[in-house]
């Protein structure tokens, strides 16, 4: 919920107040129609992934990075695993619209998949921060 209360009028007034809050987007929730199904059913998975398109979806650390940063202003308690979560679900999207499917079930491993690249394997690696 953006603004947590009891009260709607409370929510309507924050609500024209604030708007949505910047990291609103981090919290889509994805459905696909019947003809994007089957396009996903037809789509490679993860084990045939370019590194081009493996360095696109792993970028989308740095694209969402302010929308993690305001979450975590709104919510200081937040666990990790929620913004593990979070940059999982934009990387999955990045991975469909780069015309992959994330969810088809294939034996994978992105570590030997891209051994000896030095810039995948970093940045499959680090942890995420806002340093």
């Amino acid at each position: 919920m953006y603004y947590p209360s009891d009260n709607m009028d409370d929510i309507e007034t924050l609500y024209k107040e604030k708007g949505l809050p910047t990291w609103q987007a981090l919290t889509t929730n994805w459905v696909f129609s019947e003809s994007k199904t089957r396009d996903l059913e037809k789509a490679p998975g993860y084990d045939e992934v370019t590194r081009d398109a493996m360095l696109a979806a792993l970028g989308i650390r740095q694209e969402i990075t302010p929308s993690l940063k305001s979450y975590l202003n709104d919510h200081p308690d937040t666990q990790p695993f929620r913004l593990y979560r979070f940059v999982e679900v934009k990387a999955q999207q990045k991975f469909i619209d780069l015309g992959y499917n994330p969810y088809k079930r294939v034996p994978y491993n992105f570590e030997k998949q891209f051994e000896g690249d030095e810039e995948i394997l970093k940045a499959l690696t680090e942890p995420i921060s806002f340093d």
